[in-house]
């Protein structure tokens, strides 16, 4: 039993690390196999009704990293965000998938307008997997919304699994204004240690190699 509940707590962890994938078997294999030259295939299957080739199509966009797909997959984001689905549980669990994924791709070829989007949707989403992936792609894209959002998030975040990911993304803009947020961080005795350790360590890096 205790094995079992420890493979469990892993097999979690990896999902919390990467949770806009969601399960593979989601992501259909024929577009895989796609690239930049079928960008009109992929454009077509983002206004398809079927959530999985949506899912498959924006996921494939934001691997290549087309960002002439910004506008539709904004859209998408916004058609899909959790608290303005009205139609119950089982509407929202469909939306899931599109709306993690866009907000994945969202940092991958998104645009100033799309950091701004982003950082909005953390004002009313609660759900932990949905706020981790948008972290992340605050932490892609380089505008002062995207870096001042996590600056504020670092100050009032308490699930440890956000705030560690608010500082893989506060690193990935390797800012020395950072600094003094993640000492604030750091000091915040209900983080477990090895969080304010990880803290202290990304502090150090921008303190020493920061901009």
């Amino acid at each position: 039993m205790a094995k079992f509940g420890f493979v469990f707590l892993v097999l979690a962890g990896l999902c919390i690390s990467n949770p806009a994938f969601g399960k593979e078997g989601v992501y259909n294999s024929f577009f895989k196999h796609l690239g930049e030259s079928d960008y009109i295939q992929l454009s077509n299957a983002m206004y398809f009704s079927n959530p999985k080739m949506i899912y498959s199509a924006v996921r494939r966009v934001g691997e290549l990293k087309i960002t002439n797909a910004r506008d539709r997959v904004r859209e998408i984001f916004s058609e899909a965000r959790p608290h303005l689905s009205g139609e119950g549980a089982r509407r929202s669990a469909v939306l899931r998938d599109s709306f993690l994924i866009s907000a994945w791709t969202m940092g991958q070829i998104g645009n100033e307008l799309d950091a701004q989007e982003l950082a909005d949707s953390l004002k009313d989403i609660r759900d932990r997997e949905s706020r981790i992936v948008i972290i992340n792609s605050l932490g892609e894209l380089k505008y002062a919304i995207a870096i001042n959002t996590l600056h504020n998030l670092s100050r009032t975040e308490t699930d440890q699994d956000a705030a560690r990911a608010i500082v893989d993304a506060i690193k990935k803009h390797n800012l020395r204004n950072s600094y003094i947020f993640l000492v604030d961080m750091a000091e915040r005795p209900s983080f477990n240690k090895a969080l304010r350790e990880h803290i202290t360590n990304v502090a150090n890096h921008i303190l020493n190699q920061g901009k």
